[in-house]
């Protein structure tokens, strides 16, 4: 076996050993198993040095381009650029595609021109090997070039086509990338529902794949998702269970980008004191793992949360470390230069030194030209250090003058808070003079009671009592949204029910229903913008003469406790408000005896969160609830509903507006 022989075996095996997979793994492994590895690269690079074979050379720096990829991105740059110099001279296209593939991905983040340019190269030499793998490979990193640049439409034309490319090749890990790309691209274009599908596609694949890995990325971008649109409880448990999976890998980069997502959650809660830890986890898990963006964010998150707590020091001490990193990421540009020097400068060096080898005659030109270039690095040394002061002396005016920005910013933002505060207050006194005092409640309704928690300070849920002729309506009502918005709407609401008994002179529940339905509609169509704003409600009229009640509901319907059993009387399913198909609401007539209760609702107790696995509580236990308490008088009937209501909260947040009324006739 000749030389060129023995070194192609030596690379193949080698390169078993050093696919990007294996390379991730090896560099969490322990001291023994690093040992290893690094002997591995020790005979790449000797199979670098001995061998002329231009292939041979070109793949042994390709898998030491491949080992520093994690890590060490200029490291890995150099081997990679020389490896594709190399490559040219082999006319092996796969090699050439993996290179160029590879240097994209690595010069993404730097420098945007040259990721293009290789990422290119990558997708024409792709096309030539006509492999599928590293068709859709290729056109996948394109699509993420263009995706950097915000070329959503030539992003998802990219991804698209290398889905097409992995379905033909029944290709599942790649289809499954591709459904990962499509769905950011929609998540970015707000397309959040159509995101959404193609991620669980996409980690569903992984999870049977048994590409955990990958999977846990899924869940993270997921959970990420969840956590912008509220819906905390499904974050975190994704974050759960991507968490479990990148600590049993160490993957501490996954990890720390993790925990940042679950501080920015519980700041979002309004809950610091959890936060707090979260992001500190986050800080030494990107220490461990160098993860530069980890690290920014946490220490903004810091900043952030101290400084609502008070903490200012704190705060400030995770400002400056914030403002330091960002600056040193702002000058790696100047750090490049400065090693591109150094390392010019020893090759200069050897030069010289083999120079003086060769000749004794030219020893003195040598030593002399040595000094110059001696002389010329100590002036862009010491050109650098003074940028570099400059640079700290700057980032230290920045940081006191964001102090002061910061106390000026806290005591406006206290201002301005309180003013909303008092603003909103005082509406929760204008909405609370349109609704029925406790009074008028108990004149018609001697015994009876009203839970009413809304979420903020103002509530898009109200309760409403008005009587036509004989008959006392009663009813209970759900806006659009809560706080002020679904206060707005309360009033509009509000208002079209009282004239469509006083102006319209209506008393069945489902005619007023229907012209409430109108007159709210009518109201919304004023504007300029389409507003589908309306309200869910129950409304009764009750007959004390005939001893009956009347019913229509839109999507909330009645409980009637009777004879120690819960009947319930389904509501029509569909808002007052602007809905397509709509059709009449259906009356329901109630015959009742002295001592039946009657329960109207909104949909905020059931929809809770809460319990020991933190899930809605629903209607099956609402109802056994109310059965259970229906035998005790009005007043102890909302104590015991408060009291649950709070041991089922417990520490979540309250999420919705809540309304319950009992009626005992």
């Amino acid at each position: 076996m000749n030389l060129n022989q023995e070194l192609q075996k030596i690379v193949l095996t080698l390169r078993t050993a050093f696919t990007l997979k294996v390379v991730c793994f090896i560099m969490l492994l322990n001291a023994s198993n690093s040992f290893a590895a690094n002997n591995q690269i020790d005979s790449l690079r000797r199979v670098v040095t001995i061998t002329n074979n231009p292939e041979i050379k070109a793949e042994a720096l390709f898998e030491l381009g491949n080992y520093y990829f994690e890590n060490s991105n200029d490291t890995a740059l150099y081997y990679f650029e020389q490896a594709y110099d190399f490559s040219l001279k082999t006319g092996n296209v796969e090699l050439q595609s993996d290179i160029t593939y590879q240097l994209g991905a690595t010069y993404l983040y730097i420098d945007p021109v040259k990721s293009a340019q290789y990422t290119l190269q990558s997708v024409a030499y792709a096309d030539e090997t006509k492999d599928p793998e590293r068709i859709a490979a290729s056109r996948n990193a394109l699509g993420n070039l263009y995706r950097s640049r915000g070329e959503m439409d030539k992003a998802m034309q990219e991804y698209k086509f290398a889905l097409k490319v992995a379905e033909t090749a029944r290709d599942s890990l790649h289809i499954a990338r591709c459904y990962n790309n499509i769905g950011i691209v929609h998540m970015m274009q707000a397309e959040y529902d159509t995101g959404l599908d193609y991620w669980l596609k996409s980690l569903n694949i992984k999870m049977q794949m048994g590409e955990e890995k990958s999977a846990a990325v899924t869940m993270a971008n997921i959970a990420l998702y969840y956590k912008d649109i509220g819906r905390y409880f499904e974050a975190k448990e994704m974050l759960d269970k991507s968490l479990q999976i990148n600590l049993a890998n160490k993957d501490f980069t996954s990890v720390a980008f993790c925990y940042v997502i679950i501080g920015d959650m519980y700041w979002r809660m309004d809950n610091p004191y959890k936060a707090v830890p979260n992001y500190k986890k986050s800080l030494a898990y990107s220490d461990s793992a160098d993860a530069r963006y980890d690290k920014e964010e946490a220490f903004l998150g810091l900043s952030r949360v101290l400084d609502s707590l008070g903490k200012y020091n704190e705060a400030l001490y995770y400002q400056r470390e914030y403002t330091y990193l960002v600056m040193d990421r702002l000058s790696e540009a100047n750090n490049r230069i400065t090693r591109e020097l150094t390392t010019k400068f020893e090759t200069d060096k050897k030069e010289k030194q083999n120079q003086l080898l060769k000749s004794k005659n030219d020893a003195k030109d040598a030593k002399i030209a040595l000094k110059e270039a001696n002389n010329r690095y100590l002036i862009i040394g010491l050109i650098l250090a003074g940028l570099i002061l400059i640079l700290i002396v700057f980032v230290l005016t920045r940081v006191r003058a964001a102090k002061k920005e910061i106390e000026s910013q806290k005591n406006l933002v206290e201002e301005k808070n309180q003013e909303i505060t008092d603003s909103i207050t005082y509406a929760q006194r204008l909405q609370n003079a349109i609704l029925p005092t406790e009074a008028a409640i108990t004149s018609n309704f001697q015994e009876s009671f009203v839970l009413y928690l809304p979420k903020d300070i103002v509530a898009g849920d109200f309760y409403w009592m008005e009587s036509a002729g004989d008959k006392v309506l009663f009813a209970v009502a759900d806006c659009t949204g809560h706080g002020v918005p679904g206060a707005m709407v309360s009033v509009v609401c509000n208002n079209a029910l009282d004239r469509a008994v006083n102006e319209f002179g209506l008393s069945q529940p489902g005619e007023i229903l229907n012209k409430v339905t109108d007159l709210v509609i009518e109201t919304f169509e004023r504007s300029t913008e389409e507003v589908k704003d309306g309200m869910d409600i129950g409304l009764c009229s009750f007959d004390f003469k005939s001893n009956t009640v009347e019913f229509a509901g839109a999507n909330n319907g009645l409980y009637h406790v009777s004879d120690g059993e819960l009947h319930e009387i389904k509501a029509t399913k569909q808002p007052v408000g602007k809905y397509s198909n709509r059709f009449p609401f259906e009356n329901h007539v109630i015959t009742f005896k002295k001592g039946d209760i009657f329960y109207l609702f909104t949909d905020g107790f059931a929809d809770q969160f809460g319990g020991d696995k933190g899930k809605k509580m629903k209607y099956k236990p609402f109802k056994k609830m109310i059965l259970a308490n229906s035998t005790r008088g009005m007043r102890a009937q909302k104590t015991a509903l408060l009291h649950n209501f709070e041991r089922w909260k417990a520490d979540y947040d309250q999420i919705d507006d809540v309304c319950v009324v009992g009626i005992r006739v």
